[in-house]
């Protein structure tokens, strides 16, 4: 019987507070440069078949004044417009505004997105633009109609998994 064990933090991004512009934004995470990531990363090339592991990336306490459009997020894109790009998902910030206000002077909690990146990542580990060092997430929002001021608290890539 395989033991569970607690997800483990693989790559971040500090505290960013960025303007989303029609221009995409581009995101630096950089990977903990330890033994045991480079162990993960190697077992993530070799997988032939489906990962038997899960690649957690959570965006946490998102705040923002403004109402936000769909943001696509990619995974090292070179171009937007470029077919090749990994979509990695769309984040959808609804309620984006009252989330990010205090209420009752308590310390506001932004928004928060979390998706299973797995695959995704199997795939950009193949490619040539790929380091072992850091990834690139590409935020691009082509209905926006104006600039919009984001922050996001973290930026973090767990592992789940028995590697």
């Amino acid at each position: 019987m395989s033991e569970n064990k607690p997800p483990e933090l693989i790559a971040t991004a500090p505290f960013q507070t960025f303007t989303l512009q029609k221009r995409p934004t581009k995101i630096e995470v950089y990977f903990k440069q330890t033994n045991r990531v480079k162990s993960i990363l190697e077992h993530l090339s070799e997988s032939k078949t489906s990962l038997n592991a899960s690649f957690i990336l959570e965006f946490s306490n998102i705040k923002g004044t403004e109402i936000a459009p769909l943001i696509d997020v990619y995974l090292n894109a070179t171009e937007v417009e470029n077919a090749e790009n990994i979509l990695l998902d769309q984040m959808a910030l609804y309620g984006l505004k009252s989330y990010s206000s205090k209420n009752n002077n308590d310390e506001s909690h932004g928004l928060s997105e979390v998706w299973e990146v797995g695959d995704a990542l199997k795939k950009a580990r193949n490619k040539n633009n790929w380091s072992n060092e850091q990834f690139t997430l590409t935020l691009a929002a082509p209905k926006l109609a104006s600039d919009l001021s984001l922050t996001v608290e973290r930026i973090s890539l767990f592992y789940c998994g028995n590697v």
